[in-house]
């Protein structure tokens, strides 16, 4: 997690609007964090709208995180989603995904 509050702090034109990524253990199976876990894990917004959301479905030990990108308000459709079943898959994948949208802003080339 240290290295994903790093990477948040480099990228430019992000705002959190929250992180309770925080309140994870990646020590600790995720069965046992249940009550930790759910839709509303971790929310940044780029200055264009674009925003980066991580949270977790079904609400179960079967359940996953699911990292989507969302463009113009449209939640219905994700311009890109990805699915983890491990916390430090989920940091990775997240990393990545800032990075990805930070860099295609620059280009003005998301979809």
């Amino acid at each position: 997690m240290t290295e994903l509050r790093e990477l948040l702090g480099r990228i430019e034109n992000l705002s959190y609007l929250y992180n309770r990524l925080d309140e994870l253990n990646p020590m600790c199976p995720i069965g046992e964090q249940l009550l930790n876990l759910g839709e509303d894990l971790f929310q940044a917004q780029f200055e264009d709208g674009t925003v980066v959301d991580v949270g977790f479905y079904p609400w179960s030990s079967d359940g996953a995180f699911k990292v989507s990108v969302i463009k113009d308000g449209n939640w219905d459709e994700p311009v890109k989603q990805y699915e983890c079943k491990e916390l430090k898959e989920l940091y990775t994948r997240l990393g990545v995904t800032l990075v990805e949208v930070s860099t295609c802003l620059k280009k003005k080339d998301i979809d």
